[in-house]
């Protein structure tokens, strides 16, 4: 579900149910409900930075937890170009990524 607070800021959120069964792993079995949120603030039209977490709320079987907090965002260089960035830490460890994308027109990424 996604809310625009205003045109400035946006709040995201969700829920992830997984029922996971493989017969020949029972630490990778079971069941487990994740909830997220993102805020997002929104400078103009080409930036875009935001804070998000995510935490399991419920878990049966072998699945480990997935709580995870980090932030990123989203920028346009020039008129074709983008860059976009995040970076988060949790249970599973540390991760992060970034790309650079060209757009020579609407429609066509690379």
């Amino acid at each position: 579900m996604r809310r625009d607070v205003n045109e400035d800021w946006t709040v995201e959120g969700s829920v992830e149910a997984r029922d996971v069964t493989d017969p020949t792993r029972a630490d990778k079995s079971g069941q487990r409900t994740d909830v997220g949120a993102r805020v997002t603030r929104h400078y103009g039209p080409n930036t875009d930075v935001w804070v998000f977490g995510q935490g399991t709320v419920q878990k049966s079987g072998g699945l480990s937890n997935e709580n995870r907090m980090g932030a990123g965002f989203k920028t346009k260089l020039g008129e074709h170009t983008t860059v976009t960035a995040e970076a988060s830490d949790g249970t599973s460890g540390v991760n992060a990524s970034a790309r650079i994308s060209y757009a020579p027109v609407e429609g066509t990424e690379y």
